[in-house]
């Protein structure tokens, strides 16, 4: 038989519930503490990438950060890029807080896996007392092209690669492109003086080798020793070679290993520019840390083979009532008549 509840045991049971419900009002009512987050993206890339490390902060409203502030815990780290505006988070910040994100790029230039955190920031309370946020540790998973564990893998050279396919298809498209180009070319200066117009003096294209002079030059200028820039100085040093290669030769030495340029090349004179991209290697996937010195000798070798082999993208005479063009070949001077 079921016993009817006594009033003492109602009201007891009734109070109880009151209670909780006013303890969760008031823990809910509780103004919500400063904090420090940070989220990185993508967790997972190669190396030579960027990543996107975001930084979002908790202070109390009349507190206020440095106008440019320091984030500490980010030494030995390559920052490209840094953003600082309000939070992208969703919803609005807490009752009592003021909330703001900074957004920093980092290169990820090295083989093994590496921790960011935990990182701090320092801002001011209202009452003027200088405090201390602190985020968790973030962890980035960098993806290796080698076999072995990232964290043993060696750099060798590598010896006796194979080609797999005919060496002659690589230049069909180069050829087919080639051809339609200059197909084009011709019905375009038939059209132009079927339809009367006159020629008008165009402003010459920039030779490959003067090109190739002023990034290298533009590059010394950003003087990344200073900076503490070393590999992104030797990630755009042999990017600026492999492309004046490629116009220099004809074939897509922007998409070759160092190895494959050396299977590649035929003059000897550029023997000089795979030793410079051998050192770069060493430099973007070796940890190997050269001088200024070394860095400002680099440079001057590239500049001295740029200017050695780009004489033959210099212009021929003119004749008299033509216009001057410029290519891989020089003209050959006209036989006088006798």
């Amino acid at each position: 038989m079921i016993r009817a509840w006594t009033p003492p045991f109602c009201l007891l049971l009734l109070g109880l519930v009151l209670g909780i419900m006013m303890a969760g009002r008031a823990a809910a009512s509780l103004p919500a503490s400063p904090g420090f987050e940070a989220r990185v993206s993508p967790d997972r890339v190669g190396v030579g990438n960027q990543v996107t490390l975001s930084l979002t902060y908790r202070i109390p409203k009349g507190g206020k950060t440095d106008s440019h502030p320091v984030i500490g815990g980010l030494e030995g780290m390559t920052v490209m890029d840094r953003k600082e505006g309000p939070s992208s988070a969703a919803g609005p910040p807490a009752q009592g807080l003021t909330q703001g994100e900074i957004r920093l790029t980092l290169l990820v230039d090295r083989l093994k896996d590496f921790e960011i955190g935990p990182l701090t920031l320092t801002y001011e309370d209202p009452e003027g007392e200088r405090r201390v946020l602190k985020s968790d540790p973030i962890q980035v998973r960098v993806l290796s092209h080698l076999r072995e564990r990232s964290g043993e893998a060696q750099l060798k050279p590598i010896y006796g690669i194979i080609p797999t396919r005919l060496w002659w298809r690589a230049y069909v498209p180069w050829a087919l492109g080639t051809l339609a180009a200059g197909l084009v070319a011709v019905l375009f200066i038939w059209w132009h003086k079927r339809r009367g117009h006159g020629t008008e003096p165009t402003r010459p294209a920039i030779p490959p080798h003067q090109t190739a002079q002023q990034q290298l030059q533009a590059l010394k200028q950003e003087r990344f020793f200073e900076k503490g820039g070393g590999k992104v100085f030797y990630f755009r040093f042999s990017e600026i070679l492999k492309h004046y290669l490629e116009a220099l030769r004809g074939f897509p030495a922007a998409e070759y290993t160092t190895e494959e340029i050396a299977h590649a090349i035929r003059h000897p004179e550029d023997r000089a520019l795979l030793n410079l991209l051998r050192e770069a290697d060493r430099v973007k996937f070796a940890d190997w840390a050269p001088t200024r010195a070394t860095q400002e000798e680099s440079l001057e070798k590239a500049l001295f083979y740029v200017r050695d082999t780009g004489s033959v993208f210099e212009p021929p005479p003119a004749r008299e009532g033509g216009p001057r063009i410029w290519g891989r070949n020089r003209a050959r001077p006209q036989e006088s008549g006798s």
